[in-house]
């Protein structure tokens, strides 16, 4: 980081973006993230439309998890004779790095075939998208205090673009590399800094060294680029590996395989989840409401297996909403509806429901 004592002249008319830090809570000891709120700042306008851009070529590339309800789909599309395994980014944002990233990304887009595909039919301006980037990623000045900041390594939490421009630039990674990987080609999929897949245990006769390599390629993505060589204070992006197991976190997903190879998923909750629904209080529209309780009980037929652990989940949300000042007169019959249309099994699996 750059850093500039401000003077008594700056003021929030410059436009400039803040940074504050959010604590980890669950974390122990405790942590906290930097966040940049970069909403109104003077390149906000063009982030924005930087990451619709770059959303567009998101949704065509393979490996890429768009919903858990999209991944419980795909897991329970076939048995699987393997074990289920989790990755994690180390600090993302802040190591993935402009030097290497961008005209990674550039190229890929420029020269690839799937880049080129997804260019001409999204009718994407590589070069727009290109100096759209560097501008807000090169720019990021923001206060702290009373000091202004420029970020000169990485990206920041809160830039509109960032969630996208990490998702595509490693992408442009697993595009190369899983399909070297049969082990996990089927099931593999990626949230932003979260992975996922089931690695099939039984294709090769030396699976303990292939597991190896596989690992060891997914966290080499530039080594040997020209940015990282001349250097040596910047590295590639590293990734975290839990080991391989029959159970295992994804996302809002709690993913068991059991031993006939079957795929069982149920909700996953953090502990500190403070559920923060829209009070009653709230001046929105009476439809929001009702458009959140049909969400929550059809989120709970996508992503419960097993229509027994539904109606927990969708008794949860009832009395959550009851403690942010909901009437129970106004919620249930919304209830009762959402199940009726929804839940078909609930009506015989529980009869009339309650709360």
């Amino acid at each position: 980081m750059e850093r500039h004592r401000t003077t008594e002249s700056v003021s929030n008319d410059k436009a400039t973006s803040f940074m504050y830090l959010l604590a980890k809570i669950h974390k122990e000891p405790l942590k906290t993230w930097a966040i940049i709120s970069y909403s109104g700042s003077i390149c906000y306008g063009l982030a924005v439309w930087v990451d619709k851009e770059i959303k567009k070529v998101i949704r065509l590339l393979p490996y890429v998890a768009t919903s858990s309800a999209g991944v419980v789909k795909k897991l329970r599309s076939r048995n699987w004779n393997s074990k289920l395994f989790t990755m994690d980014a180390t600090a993302m944002y802040t190591n993935i790095h402009l030097g290497h990233a961008i005209p990674v990304i550039e190229k890929f887009l420029l020269k690839s075939p799937l880049g080129q595909e997804i260019c001409k039919k999204e009718q994407i301006n590589v070069a727009a998208i290109i100096y759209a980037l560097e501008v807000v990623t090169k720019n990021n000045i923001f206060m702290f205090g009373d000091t202004i900041w420029r970020q000169i390594a990485g990206t920041a939490m809160g830039t509109p673009p960032v969630p996208d421009y990490a998702t595509l630039y490693f992408a442009i990674h697993e595009i190369q590399v899983i399909p070297r990987y049969p082990e996990s080609e089927d099931s593999y999929g990626r949230y932003i800094d979260d992975r996922m897949g089931i690695w099939n245990t039984s294709l090769t006769a030396n699976d303990d060294e292939r597991w190896q390599q596989f690992q060891e390629e997914i966290g080499s993505f530039g080594a040997d680029h020209s940015f990282f060589a001349s250097n040596p204070c910047y590295t590639p992006l590293q990734w975290t590996f839990e080991p391989r197991a029959t159970s295992a976190i994804f996302l809002d997903l709690n993913i068991t395989l059991n031993k006939e190879g079957c795929i069982a998923t149920t909700m996953y909750e953090k502990k500190l989840n403070l559920y923060l629904y829209i009070p009653s209080h709230s001046c929105h529209s009476p439809g929001i409401v009702k458009g959140l309780i049909f969400g929550a009980v059809h989120r709970a037929k996508s992503l419960c297996t097993n229509p027994a652990h539904r109606m927990p989940f969708i008794r949860k949300t009832y009395h959550c909403l009851l403690a942010r000042g909901h009437q129970a007169a106004n919620i249930k019959p919304i209830f009762q509806q959402a199940i009726n249309s929804i839940l078909i099994e609930s009506r015989k699996i529980f009869g009339q429901t309650t709360f």
